[in-house]
């Protein structure tokens, strides 16, 4: 790779020098990947945990879906919540306030 440029001993020595800084960026690239990929999957949780989550009642998380404010997702007959859209509608304070 580097016979063009360099000695034999100059070649070794930058191997040498670099290797580490190679291995801790291709850990590094390699944990961001896999940090993707687990935010990529959905989490789905049940509607107990989402209305824990959210701090409101069933019939409340029921009336919030239906006004479209969150999006529920069957699963082999079960309603669940993708985990990150609760984490984002308590950001947002989504919770009942009266005016």
């Amino acid at each position: 790779m580097f016979s063009g440029f360099f000695t034999t001993e100059q070649a070794e020595a930058l191997k040498e020098l670099f290797a580490p800084v190679i291995k801790d960026l291709v850990t590094m690239i390699a944990e961001k990947v896999m940090e993707l990929e687990q935010l990529r999957e959905p989490k789905y949780i049940t509607r107990t945990e989402a209305a824990a989550m959210l701090g409101v009642s069933l019939p409340s998380l029921h009336n919030y879906t239906r006004a479209g404010w969150l999006t529920k997702h069957r699963i082999s007959g079960r309603v669940l919540y993708d985990q990150r859209e609760i984490e984002e509608a308590v950001e947002k304070n989504l919770k009942y306030r009266r005016q």
